[in-house]
């Protein structure tokens, strides 16, 4: 509440009430501009030409306003009871029935509608739709030869997940699968896999460090004292001969490859 008041100011024009400010000295007199223009015979300005003088649509009171705003109303309070009586202008609206709930319902022209609401839309339409057909099929598992039920918009050719594994892993393999590059390369010959487990069963613990394996918890790493590059792979048995293989875990194989392999300016 106002500090000053109890009540709130009445506007001496129309007798509507005026909104308290918290502050006082910005406390308005009026209870719009349109009361305050009423009081004036013209509103301040070094152009009153550009002002002119209305009849309210609602209320027939007079009120100034300038000369291009298209304002009918000398207030809000005047323009929306207005609005609500339903005084709007008939070319752009019109009636019609809706053939679900029969009733009468209004709509702009430039919008034109046939049902009242969506949902009488929905009952209307619901039952134009078109119910699916059953197009399912019978045909037989390329893998098991069981027979089973399908649509055309799948193309099945198996049964179930795992027939279709089996017939990958039986005729998609090899030269027949489309990833095939050649099959797979020993990186260091064939002899490597048993080179490896005869240097690992010799020495059994890291021969820099003495970890039994690596910190990650896997096997330790075998390390050829000459590279394996020096050889190649047409000489994979001279370079994983257990002479030229020790074991390592895998921060010193990484200390001997970086030590090794430095390439210094």
């Amino acid at each position: 509440m106002h500090p000053q008041c109890t009540t709130l100011p009445v506007c001496p024009v129309c007798g509507g009430t005026i909104p308290l400010n918290p502050r006082p000295e910005r406390q308005r007199r009026y209870c719009s501009w349109q009361c305050a223009n009423r009081v004036k015979p013209h509103p301040q300005g070094p152009r009153p030409e550009k002002w002119e003088t209305r009849q309210c649509v609602h209320c027939g009171g007079a009120f100034i306003v300038r000369h291009y705003k298209p304002q009918r109303y000398c207030s809000l309070r005047c323009a929306t009871p207005y609005k609500r009586t339903g005084k709007r202008d008939p070319r752009k609206h019109a009636s019609a029935i809706c053939p679900t709930c029969n009733t009468a319902f209004e709509y702009y022209r430039s919008w034109p509608r046939t049902y009242c609401s969506d949902r009488c839309k929905g009952r209307a339409l619901v039952g134009n739709t078109g119910q699916p057909t059953d197009n399912r099929y019978t045909t037989q598992c390329e893998s098991c030869g069981a027979a089973f039920e399908t649509i055309p918009s799948q193309h099945a050719r198996f049964c179930s997940q795992r027939c279709f594994g089996e017939w990958q892993s039986r005729t998609n393999v090899g030269p027949n699968n489309a990833l095939w590059r050649g099959g797979s390369k020993f990186a260091y010959g064939p002899s490597w896999g048993k080179a490896r487990k005869a240097a690992r069963a010799r020495d059994q613990h890291c021969v820099d460090c003495g970890a039994a394996r690596c910190p990650d918890g896997r096997a330790l790493h075998v390390h050829h004292l000459i590279p394996f590059r020096l050889f190649g792979t047409e000489r994979h048995a001279e370079a994983n001969v257990l002479s030229n293989l020790v074991t390592l875990c895998a921060p010193c194989h990484m200390a001997r490859e970086w030590a090794t392999n430095w390439r210094r300016p």
